[in-house]
């Protein structure tokens, strides 16, 4: 019998019949395709929203709370640059506006189109680069918040409430802080000073009131009373009635107003640049309070008196030249105030000989300052270099303790409220994600404030001119060195005089012959 190789087994399942594919009817296929465009439809429609909410959170929260510095771990956010930076461009068109009111047509054109760009940024702030110098300002500002405790200054929110009220109040709500002064003595004069100067003032605006009010009324009488030919009699207007003497708001009274025009200002605020009253209050108000109390407990530390030194001084480009000077002062023995007058290249104390007046510690840069206050009186230094050149340096007098020019002393109040900011700025741990400006270059040699004034020579007039004289005759209508004003040669050119060179006295004033 033939194996069979194909064993069965009872137990083996059966083998199962191809499966045949259902036919769809028409009306399931539509039905399926709707199912599938619904669905398509939804991940559209879904994907479209994702889209949207990504988009309004980018727009609405992620780019306005973006990040462009952080200073001791507190960021300012673009927001808040915006807020600010819109604040700053409001109050330039109000500036703008004023001035072109009263300002005169010749600045019209320049005002106007400051005031275009300004708009224009308002309302193109998002897509306008970040200021740098405004988002400075917001450093030092956040700078100066953090480091008033080191000075012993605390700003509260009544402060800020009161600051804001006496902004919009129309009269001072409350007494002013008095800056601080010189010395007692000092500020009596000033005060008589600034008493005869208010009385004058007053005195020449009462006179000029009496010349109009007598001289307009009798011209408009006589024009009425005499009428041209052929033309109705003008009648005579009636006098004005004198007005009613203001009466000052009482201190409640000027709150109302505060109160009611500050609400006014919030709300232009509010829609112009989306900035609300806290927001005004956090990032304007208390930062310029914080600047202002700062100041004035700085400018209080000031001294009033202290080691100066009276400076001359010869500034020249190159060491080469300064050597030369020096030689002609020290070897030669000229006059150091007219080497000065013929070579600085300082314009201002050109004309004074290079006199640079009393200045104490802190006004000079330093290595000027260093090889001023260590030079003896009477000597002449090596070529001092600073940023501004090579300067010959000579001290006249050298006081241990000299009560300051007032201009000094203001000027040492400034820079004690500029070096503390420097100082908190470079301690502060800040980091910028916008680049913030260069300082600009020295443009020169700046005198300090107390150096003699630059002198100012008018010439005097010219003699009528008689005859035929020679160039150099006084009848020739040309004035003399005396009569214009003008230092002698050596004073005027840093030269010795003539008679010291050789020349005949008399040879400059020889006329000369007429052909």
């Amino acid at each position: 019998m033939p194996r069979n190789n194909r064993r069965t087994s009872t137990l083996a399942a059966p083998i199962p019949a191809a499966k045949t594919r259902r036919r769809l009817s028409r009306r399931q296929r539509e039905e399926q395709q709707r199912k599938y465009l619904f669905i398509g439809m939804g991940a559209v429609v879904s994907l479209l929203m994702l889209i949207i909410v990504v988009g309004s959170l980018q727009y609405y929260v992620f780019t306005p709370n973006d990040t462009l510095a952080t200073i001791n771990g507190k960021n300012i956010t673009r927001d808040d640059y915006w807020k600010v930076r819109r604040n700053e461009l409001l109050d330039r068109l109000q500036q703008y506006s004023f001035q072109s009111q009263f300002g005169g047509q010749g600045a019209s054109p320049q005002l106007q189109a400051g005031a275009n760009a300004a708009r224009k940024e308002i309302q193109s702030i998002r897509d306008v680069p970040v200021d740098s110098t405004t988002l400075s300002q917001m450093v030092e500002d956040r700078v100066i918040l953090d480091a008033l405790p080191s000075i012993g200054v605390t700003i509260t929110d009544k402060d800020i409430d009161e600051t804001v009220a006496e902004r919009f109040a129309p009269v001072r709500l409350n007494t002013p802080t008095p800056a601080p002064t010189l010395s007692p003595a000092k500020q009596a004069t000033a005060d008589i000073a600034t008493a005869a100067a208010t009385q004058t003032s007053v005195a020449v605006a009462a006179g000029a009131t009496q010349t109009v009010s007598a001289g307009i009324p009798q011209t408009a009488t006589a024009v009425a009373l005499t009428p041209t030919p052929n033309t109705p009699p003008t009648a005579t207007p009636e006098p004005s009635a004198t007005a009613p003497p203001t009466q000052t708001p009482t201190n409640g009274e000027a709150r109302a107003t505060s109160t009611a025009t500050l609400a006014e200002f919030i709300k232009s605020r509010q829609k112009d640049a989306g900035m609300s009253l806290d927001d005004y209050k956090r990032l304007i108000t208390r930062p310029a309070l914080s600047r202002q109390r700062a100041r004035e407990v700085l400018e209080a530390r000031a001294p009033t008196s202290g080691e100066e030194v009276h400076v001359f001084h010869i500034l020249l480009p190159t060491e080469d030249a300064a050597k030369e000077a020096r030689a002609r002062v020290v070897d030669q023995g000229q006059d150091f105030a007219a080497v000065a007058t013929e070579l600085t290249t300082d314009t201002t104390t050109k004309p004074t000989g290079g006199d640079l007046g009393y200045a104490p510690h802190g006004v000079f840069v330093k290595p000027f300052e260093d090889a001023a206050f260590s030079l003896p009186v009477g000597a002449v230094s090596q070529p001092v270099k600073t940023d501004f050149g090579y300067h010959i340096i000579k001290v006249t007098d050298h006081p241990q303790n000299r009560e300051f020019e007032d201009t000094i002393y203001r000027q040492l109040r400034d820079k004690q409220f500029a070096t503390w900011i420097a100082d908190e700025v470079a301690k502060a741990k800040i980091k910028n994600t916008v680049p913030t400006p260069f300082p600009s270059p020295a443009a020169g040699f700046e005198p300090p404030a107390a150096a003699p004034a630059t002198p100012t020579f008018t010439p005097a007039p010219s003699p009528p001119v008689v005859g035929t004289a020679g160039a150099g005759s006084a009848a020739a209508g040309t004035p003399n060195a005396a009569a214009m004003g003008t230092p002698n040669a050596s004073a005027a050119s840093g030269t010795p005089a003539a008679s010291a060179v050789g020349t005949p006295p008399g040879a400059a004033t020889t006329p000369t012959p007429t052909k």
